[in-house]
């Protein structure tokens, strides 16, 4: 016996030396949760300041717990774990690497006993990064600039990346409309030479006020009392990379930026470049601004060839991938309602005439409702409830459960807030049941619209017998084991879709190419079949959006031009003359009547799209500040970084010192989550 304890600690502790000397990061969670905390938080985004951050291919994810509780729900909770830190890291500059998921539940610990210290060591994901091995790549970098801290990384504006031939004229068209030109051979290294090969070009464009904040770009000239806001009608960030490493724009040379609009730029617009040494805005002359009403013309197309319309003819007609979302992942997505791809809807379900009506037409999209039961556990501060499946063979799993099981709601919410809030004319779309190691607690998650909202349950009332533990015990491990089996069989056949599908794609662009190959020129002949299929489909991109923008509505064809003259933030402003109130000493209140300590705020004008910047001293007692009678929202950042927000300010001015009492405000996870922060969902 002895000799067995002996030669069990050996390999745990042999496990645990082989669990982490590589990890690169490790973040450590509570007892039975998958909550990551600021600091670990602050941590993962930091990955992204690492010297090397551009080379990163590939992440691997590995999710540990403690050595308590069953091996089915250790399992579950480790892999949320690592779901929860792949989320935070999809905010950050590592969205587009690949990244994969390892759920060990307590099969590594990184300490062996079970101290609470141990057990804490214990309940983890380590975080691995793959770099690429030489400096030629695939792949694609995400270039920010150096003096722009995001407020809000995970819900900032997305990424547009472009694939282009530098030596050839480049025009390409955004998804909002924007048209961006650059001369052939405008662009070169950081030392002035000439570029081979393709390089890469990022895109994005700030449209309203929200995601203006997200990003952490400054929309003012001068700082704190003396500052000067900015009105903007355009903010576009452009940058160009190859291998990783940043490229130039040769002196003398601009990028055009031409978007279609409905405004008219007044002279008393100016353009603006973000300096990247001192993070100010820096004043530019005016050149190359343009307002006309007439077709855009088509520039720098290249001549036709047989051969390249013969093959993206081919490739147009070949069908798309399927998604490739993995089960877990649609779960944790806000763009699907249980494994379909739905996008957001204002309501979950509209009420009409007494029936519910989905706003998912043609999808087989879960109706789960809740019930709020009268009378059960009456005297007791417990709230029960029912759940019904509208479709439950999307949910076969919770069979396991009678269909007449009343849950106990264990949370802070009352009776009537219960049913208000939850149950009354709402329904959801995912349902998921997590057990604490004991059994006797739990957190019942139900997903709306891709959040999701987690009801703490009191499970003891289950449990008055041993008989009932017991069958309810047997109820756990029956929906446990649906649970995985309807993912694994979710996920299996996701993965015989996409192989088929991938090698009919293969095999259409070899009888594509094949049959190009038979009319190309000689140019055309000298090209490898990856060569080719980037020419060709490169040049198609270009021509079918000067086809889609040219033959645009009328209203559409109005356009207005900017040019930046480098890489990096430019900005089309004048500076705001809003209407205000006088300086006023405003004081600030979190929902518990507390000071809130702000340092920074940020106003929104709605009607104007501007964004007003404010700083605290960090106690919330109060300030001078000037606000706008017209400002829809005011949110105010912590010391730490908490948020709160404080609807219409305006109408609450009044001569003298004002109170501002805020809500506060998860930091928003994804750009639907900042819309929903914006609109006061």
């Amino acid at each position: 016996m002895i000799r067995s304890i002996a030669l069990w600690s050996a390999l745990m502790v042999a496990a645990s030396l082989h669990a982490q000397p590589n990890a690169t990061l490790i973040v450590h969670f509570a007892s039975a949760s998958a909550s990551i905390g600021p600091e670990d938080q602050r941590e993962l985004k930091s990955l992204c300041a690492r010297l090397d951050a551009s080379s990163i291919t590939a992440v691997k994810l590995e999710g540990h717990t403690d050595s308590r509780g069953d091996i089915m729900f250790n399992k579950l909770l480790s892999e949320r774990r690592a779901q929860a830190v792949a989320k935070v890291l999809s905010g950050t500059c590592l969205r587009r690497v690949p990244m994969t998921i390892n759920e060990v539940g307590a099969r590594e610990p990184a300490a062996v006993g079970c101290t609470p210290s141990d057990h804490a060591q214990n309940r983890r994901v380590e975080v691995f990064l793959e770099f690429e091995e030489t400096s030629e790549s695939c792949g694609y970098t995400i270039l920010r600039h150096p003096k722009v801290d995001p407020l809000m990384p995970e819900a900032e504006p997305q990424h547009e990346i472009f694939r282009v031939d530098p030596s050839l004229p480049i025009e390409l068209v955004a998804s909002d409309g924007v048209r961006i030109r650059i001369a052939a051979g405008a662009i070169v290294d950081q030392q002035g030479n000439d570029i081979n090969g393709a390089v890469e070009i990022s895109y994005r464009s700030f449209n309203d006020p929200w995601a203006i904040i997200a990003s952490g770009i400054p929309m003012h000239v001068g700082d704190k009392e003396n500052a000067g806001h900015m009105e903007s009608l355009g903010m576009y960030e452009v940058y160009a990379s190859q291998h990783g490493t940043p490229l130039s724009l040769r002196e003398g040379e601009v990028i055009s930026l031409t978007k279609p609009t409905m405004e008219e730029r007044s002279p008393g617009y100016l353009d603006w470049t973000l300096d990247p040494t001192t993070g100010a805005w820096v004043e530019q002359r005016q050149i190359v601004t343009s307002t006309s009403s007439q077709p855009v013309v088509v520039i720098g197309e290249e001549p036709s060839s047989s051969a390249r319309y013969s093959y993206v003819n081919a490739i147009r007609r070949l069908p798309m991938l399927p998604d490739s979302t993995v089960f877990l992942d649609r779960l944790a997505s806000a763009s699907y309602c249980h494994t379909e791809p739905c996008g957001s809807a204002v309501k979950p379900f509209e009420y009409e005439d007494g029936q519910y009506v989905s706003p998912y037409p043609g999808k087989a999209i879960p109706a789960i409702e809740v019930v709020a039961e009268k009378g059960v556990y009456r005297g007791q501060r417990v709230t029960g409830f029912r759940i019904k499946l509208r479709n439950s063979s999307s949910h076969t799993e919770w069979r396991a459960f009678p269909t007449n099981r009343i849950w106990a709601y264990n949370g802070p919410m009352t009776r009537r807030r219960f049913t208000d809030k939850i149950s009354r004319r709402h329904f959801y779309q995912d349902i998921a049941l997590e057990v604490s190691a004991d059994g006797q607690s739990g957190v019942l998650r139900l997903k709306d619209r891709g959040t999701w909202v987690e009801l703490p349950l009191d499970l003891s009332y289950h449990q008055g017998t041993a008989a009932d533990a017991a069958a309810f015990h047997d109820e756990l491990v029956a929906y446990r084991g649906r649970f995985e089996a309807k993912r694994n069989r979710f996920d299996r056949r996701l993965k015989e879709k996409l192989v088929a599908a991938k090698q009919d794609l293969a095999r259409g662009k070899e009888r594509a190419w094949s049959d190009a190959r038979r009319v190309m020129n000689d140019s055309e002949l000298a090209m490898t079949a990856m060569e080719f299929d980037t020419y060709a489909m490169n040049s198609a991109f270009t021509q079918i959006q000067t086809t889609n923008f040219a033959d645009a509505s009328p209203s559409s064809q109005v356009t207005l031009s900017f040019s930046m003259r480098g890489f990096g933030i430019y900005n089309c402003d004048q500076l705001l003359r809003r209407e205000a109130i006088e300086p006023q000493q405003i004081a600030v209140l979190d929902a518990s009547g507390n000071y809130f300590p702000w340092v920074t705020a940020y106003g929104v004008l709605e009607s104007r799209r501007t964004v007003i910047t404010y700083w605290g001293d960090g106690t919330g007692t109060g300030r001078d500040m000037r606000l706008s009678k017209d400002m829809s929202s005011l949110l105010f950042v912590g010391m730490d970084g908490e948020l709160l927000l404080v609807n219409e300010p305006g109408s609450l001015l009044r001569p003298g010192k004002v109170t501002l009492q805020g809500v506060p405000q998860q930091r928003p996870q994804s750009p639907e989550e900042l819309r929903a922060l914006a609109s006061n969902e």
